[in-house]
């Protein structure tokens, strides 16, 4: 998800005319009240709104996974750890801290593959859907 933009959108209201973007007498009465221009959506409330920036998941786990491993890292160089027992116990560390700290990024990072996979498998579908219609009409 990207950097949240909020612009004006026409609403469509029963009492206009589809292929007209004219607000309707509604709309005027509202904005004559002192309401919201005519025929323009209000803005989101502070609880509707998002942050004015929320990072690709993927980045923004990635990003932590490594700032942890470089505290557990520089933690136990200062614990006297070095060599590879050095190594050995910042990725533990940073494993079992990622794993406690960073659910809500993973869930963000898994929402954002399973979306990508879901389009792949529903674009094969599409396709063996077309290629069955197709092996449909030729057996007729």
């Amino acid at each position: 998800m990207r950097g949240a933009t909020y612009s004006c959108r026409v609403s469509s209201s029963s009492a206009s005319t589809p292929a007209s973007n004219e607000p309707s007498t509604d709309d005027l009465a509202t904005a004559a009240a002192g309401g919201s221009d005519p025929g323009v959506e209000s803005e989101p409330s502070v609880d509707e709104a998002q942050p004015a920036y929320v990072g690709h998941p993927l980045l923004g786990y990635f990003t932590a996974r490594i700032v942890l491993l470089f505290a557990a890292g520089a933690g136990c160089y200062l614990l006297g750890a070095r060599g590879i027992l050095l190594l050995v116990l910042a990725f533990l560390i940073s494993g079992l801290l990622s794993f406690l700290l960073l659910g809500r990024q993973r869930d963000g990072m898994a929402g954002v593959f399973h979306g990508y996979f879901r389009r792949i498998n529903d674009r094969i579908d599409r396709s063996a859907k077309a290629e069955d219609d197709i092996v449909d009409i030729q057996e007729r």
